[in-house]
């Protein structure tokens, strides 16, 4: 693959979400390769699906942030990342599903082993639909694993954990109706290891009409 710096990394200079920013003009174009493997099996009641990548980056272009919150980019020689992913969807019964889904990934600078920007900390998912003639409930829970090792733009991140619950009623063919309940814990967390992004919403419901045309 091959990627040229973008208008913003190589010449924008000035203030966004993340305050202040300095472009670089000097930015070589990326070039990387990558492989991916999986494995799947699905029958009428079980799905399990298993995946590794691995990428290696050359002239990888990295943001940076300095002392005094202000960010620019510039190429390090290269970054390796590799990771997996499992998922998994099980039916006990005709109206009853169970899912759940993990993933980790891990990325280095290949020169001097400092960990890279925009990989999230691991997460693992867990959940339970059931059907009641037109009305369905769902429940999943999130736990979102300690980000130990921030890239250069990044901070530490705390654990987090998530419960939701959810469920509609198809009215008829054209009408749907839903209800959420969302953190049900109320957790006051940050979503990823940005640190100038504010903290997630807490407790919240919602609910709506869905129209079919």
């Amino acid at each position: 693959a091959y990627r040229f710096p973008s208008l913003s990394e190589s010449f924008y200079t000035g203030l966004t979400g993340r305050k202040y920013v300095i472009g670089n003009p000097l930015l070589e174009p990326e070039t990387s390769w990558n492989i991916d493997a999986g494995l799947k099996y699905g029958s009428s009641n079980l799905g399990i699906g298993f995946y590794l990548f691995t990428n290696r980056v050359d002239n990888l272009i990295e943001r940076y942030r300095n002392e005094d919150n202000i960010y620019t980019y510039d190429n390090i020689h290269r970054g390796s990342l590799y990771g997996g992913e499992l998922e998994l969807l099980y039916r006990p019964a005709e109206k009853v599903q169970l899912f759940g889904h993990f993933f980790y990934y891990h990325g280095r600078s290949s020169g001097t082993d400092d960990a890279l920007n925009d990989l999230p900390a691991p997460r693992a998912k867990i959940g339970a639909k059931f059907f009641i003639g037109r009305l369905w409930i769902e429940t999943d829970y999130l736990h979102s694993f300690k980000k130990t090792d921030p890239g250069p733009a990044e901070v530490a991140n705390n654990a987090y954990h998530l419960l939701d619950i959810k469920g509609g009623m198809y009215l008829n063919s054209y009408f749907f109706v839903y209800m959420k309940i969302s953190n049900l814990f109320n957790e006051t967390y940050y979503a990823n290891p940005d640190p100038d992004i504010p903290p997630a919403k807490g407790f919240g419901i919602s609910s709506g009409l869905h129209v079919y045309f």
